[in-house]
């Protein structure tokens, strides 16, 4: 059994007159072999004093280090100097040599297992004051410090780890210079703002004053030896310095740091740094020093702001084009953004750069100012119509990123762009049917907005009704706002569109508007013939239903006839409850026309209502629904129903709500479809007045797509949505058409007079019979 004392294990008489002490060290273990007697050098067995290492394969590398590589993979490598030995002369022992005195070769030879170390052959004609020691010197991990020694020129001190002495200078035949590595990668790309060795002088051995310099050197193989060092790989001097006592050339222990920030900064492109000690005077007798092993590297680094990332165009809104596609913007400034972040902590700036595109001229410089990381932007001013790129670099105001930010192109153009061209190859028009309308414009066109006006095309163009943002994005091209469309554009490319007539002189507007937001000034298109024929009425007007109450004598019947008298449509009567009381009244409609009208009672006949047996149109197709009203309360309840009908997958009604006219149409959406564009309501802009006779108009134009009011005779609607049909409505009749529905605490309170319900569009024509208390119906 070893005796241990501290870090270190003794085993004795491993041989005769042989003690082997293994000592743990930062590195790995030391093993040194005590020999205290010549009788113990003559021992046969010390001529091949054998190292054998199990599981790894020993080689030389070209400086002399044994390197033995483990056959376990992730297992550390072990390496050594070659053997050293030293005797116990000036105080040495198996933690190191004597004062002044270096360790000494031992004669020795490698093989795949191990190193055969021969004590005898070295220790032969040499008088050693014993004991001495043979250290073999493995050690494990990365060793960083080693000397060179000109009286033993071809022998490594690499990592000589029971010598924890670097031995420096000049002291009898000895002398020579020490170095430090350290690995440096992850430093690379750093900005060095200050880098410190820190060294540990155990002491001054001797004179003379010579201060000592440190320099960067090599890269060379670490662990060299005096003769494998090369003198051209000296860098410049990082520091000097003389520490010690100077009077006496001696002086305890003491920290020694060196500036070597400079040495940092030029290597960081090699992963390593190696730190050479020389003396500053190298004609000069060195003075001897010894140190410790253990230096440290001490480094204030800067790391470069990242890659600016993400740019936008922030105003107008706009994708960051490429130089083949570039963004278009309008108007003088334009607003950008970035996202900056720094691997340090703190706060970061942006240097972003505009330059002219066709020439890549500098346009101007700004940075957005030290600010927390993160998203940032600057405005570029004054800009004219040209093509812009502009790209963006970190920086903590101490380094500059290493990446630019990508390049975002934009161009600026303030033109508005021409009159579209628009036509149509139809050759007849009518009310309600759709027609195909080629749309085509310039290049730069992105897209068109049209809509319908109730008048004949006049030599005055109508401003588009929906302004497109030269600040925001781009209209979405299925949008819809009011009775306006957009579809986008194809550039020069022509473009389709259906709309369709809405009277007998109506005319389709068209505005393009290019990918910077201007737009153009609109084009008409008259949906009707060229020589002036107004577009025919809505053939499916005429098989609609209506019940005129005013050209009929009080009272009325219970069962009120039919006014459309076609024969090839089947008469629908209007049926007045037989419960409650009367259902109607007389009224003066106009001054000196008093006639009957349809009074809904309200609370006495909770039960009751005015209806037709059977649904009276299709709410999924194109639909009218028109009446007289006058209110007799317009702000209780507050919702009040004039009329409703109700299909297995449509609705619509004409309400009083919340004291203004107001016309519904819910259909049946699914999937992506938007339920808003389905299911809407028009609402008249101003309130009801009461006790006054209006004519309401409700109309579903489903081939332009729209929900429109009409108050009194006039074709333009007051108010237009849009409105569409389902994917999945398909019409089955359900409940008839009714007069004040239910329930009892929503009924319209007041009276209405002639309700008409039709398939199809009614127009101005149709409208200016019905403003007259006149049939719309042709037969």
């Amino acid at each position: 059994m070893p005796s241990v004392e501290g870090q270190t294990a003794t085993y004795a008489e491993v041989l005769p007159g042989v003690d082997l002490k293994l000592t743990a060290t930062e590195l790995g273990m030391a093993s040194v072999y005590v020999v205290k007697t010549a009788a113990a050098v003559a021992d046969s067995r010390m001529k091949d004093l054998g190292v054998v290492l199990e599981g790894a394969d020993v080689a030389i590398d070209e400086t002399g280090t044994l390197i033995a590589k483990p056959d376990v993979e992730k297992a550390d490598v072990l390496q050594a100097s070659s053997p050293l030995w030293w005797d116990s002369s000036n105080g040495g022992n198996a933690d190191s040599p004597g004062k002044d005195m270096v360790g000494r070769p031992v004669e020795h030879s490698v093989d795949d297992d191990g190193v055969n170390l021969d004590v005898s052959a070295t220790i032969d004609e040499i008088d050693p004051t014993y004991p001495i020691y043979v250290d073999p010197d493995w050690v494990s991990g990365q060793p960083n410090a080693w000397y060179v020694d000109w009286a033993h020129p071809d022998q490594s001190y690499l990592s000589a780890n029971a010598d924890t002495v670097l031995r420096y200078g000049r002291w009898a035949e000895h002398g020579g210079y020490m170095f430090f590595q350290f690995d440096i990668s992850a430093l690379a790309g750093k900005q060095i703002l200050e880098a410190q060795l820190s060294t540990y002088q155990i002491e001054w051995a001797a004179c003379p004053n010579e201060p000592m310099q440190v320099r960067t050197y090599g890269p060379q193989q670490a662990g060299f030896t005096w003769n494998q060092m090369n003198h051209s790989l000296w860098g410049n001097a990082l520091d000097t310095k003389d520490p010690g006592d100077h009077n006496n050339c001696g002086g305890g222990p003491e920290t020694v740091g060196w500036n070597v920030a400079q040495g940092v900064r030029d290597k960081l492109g090699d992963g390593i740094v190696q730190f050479g000690f020389m003396p500053q005077n190298v004609n000069n007798p060195m003075s001897r020093r010894h140190y410790g092993r253990g230096a440290t590297l001490y480094v204030n680094y800067n790391t470069p702001p990242n890659r600016p990332l993400d740019p936008r165009i922030e105003s107008p809104v706009r994708q960051c084009g490429t130089a083949n596609a570039p963004a278009y913007v309008s108007g003088s400034s334009v607003v950008v953004s970035i996202d900056q972040t720094d691997p340090d902590e703190g706060n970061v700036d942006t240097n972003i750069y505009l330059f002219r595109a066709r020439d890549n001229a500098d346009v101007t410089y700004t940075s957005t100012g030290l600010g927390a990381q993160g998203r940032r932007s600057v405005a570029f001013n004054g800009l004219t119509d040209d093509t812009y790129w502009w790209t963006s670099r970190g920086s903590d105001w101490k380094i500059d990123g290493n990446e630019w930010g990508e390049r975002c192109y934009f161009t600026v153009d303030n033109t508005r762009p021409a009159k579209p061209t628009i036509s149509t190859t139809a050759t007849s028009f009518a009310v309600g049917k759709a027609v195909s309308v080629s749309m085509s414009g310039t290049s730069d066109v992105a897209g068109y907005q049209y809509w319908l006006s109730y008048t004949a095309a006049g030599s005055t163009p109508i401003p588009a009704p929906v302004a497109v943002s030269r600040t925001d994005a781009l209209p979405d091209c299925t949008q819809r706002v009011g009775g306006t469309r957009f579809r986008c554009g194809n550039g020069s490319n022509a473009v389709s569109v259906s709309v369709a007539p809405v009277d007998a002189l109506s005319t389709l507007w068209v505005a393009a508007y290019d990918k910077a937001g201007n737009v153009s000034i609109a084009a008409p298109l008259k949906l009707y013939l060229a020589n002036g024929t107004p577009a025919a009425r809505d053939a499916r007007v005429e098989n609609g239903h209506g019940w005129l109450t005013t050209r009929m004598i009080s009272p009325l019947p219970s069962s009120i006839e039919d006014a459309n008298e076609n024969p090839d449509v089947t008469p629908m009567p209007l049926t007045l409850p037989s419960i409650g009381g009367s259902w109607q009244t007389t009224s003066e409609v106009r001054p000196g026309l008093t006639v009957p009208v349809l009074r809904p009672r309200q609370p006495t006949s909770p039960n009751g209502f005015i209806t037709t047996s059977s649904a009276a149109v299709s709410s999924s197709e194109s639909f009218s629904v028109s009446m007289w009203v006058k209110p007799a309360n317009v702000t209780s309840p507050n919702v009040q129903l004039l009329a409703q009908q109700r299909g297995n997958s449509s609705l619509f009604e004409v309400q009083l709500h919340e004291g203004k006219y107001r016309f519904c149409r819910w259909g049946t959406s699914a999937g992506s479809e938007t339920w808003g564009l389905i299911s809407s309501c028009v609402s008249a802009p101003s309130q009801a007045v009461t006790g006054e006779w209006t004519l309401v108009t409700g109309i579903w134009d489903r081939a332009n797509q729209q929900l429109r009011l009409d108050i009194g005779s006039s074709p333009t609607p007051v108010v237009v949505t849009p409105n569409l049909r389902g994917s999945t409505e398909s019409w089955t009749g359900g409940s008839g058409f009714t007069i004040a529905p239910l329930p009892a605490d929503t009924r319209f309170s007041g009276l209405i007079a002639n309700p008409v319900v039709v398939p199809g569009v009614l127009d101005s024509r149709q409208l200016g019979s019905l403003s007259q208390f006149a049939s719309p119906f042709t037969s």
